[in-house]
């Protein structure tokens, strides 16, 4: 049973990405937190909106946004395809 906060955090997502005229995606994995933490004050005091979330919910919010060329972000969100080995 999906949670109440993460089906208001598609639908708040959904809201900003129909909002906003640019949106982005970008992959903060392994980047380190205080690089992370500069570059989110950086971007915050040029007036960029900087919000993380799981892949899974920014893929449900991009497809329910039905914004025009959408689906060349919506392609990001699916995991790299490669060998694995265990």
């Amino acid at each position: 049973m999906v949670s109440e906060n993460k089906k208001q955090l598609v639908q708040n997502l959904i809201k900003d990405i129909q909002t906003f005229p640019i949106v982005g995606l970008v992959n903060f994995e392994n980047l380190p937190a205080q690089q992370l933490q500069v570059m989110r004050a950086t971007l915050r005091n040029k007036g960029v909106k900087i919000f993380m979330a799981r892949k899974k919910l920014l893929k449900l919010a991009l497809d329910g946004s039905k914004k025009d060329n959408i689906d060349q972000l919506t392609a990001s969100c699916h995991p790299p395809r490669g060998n694995f080995q265990s």
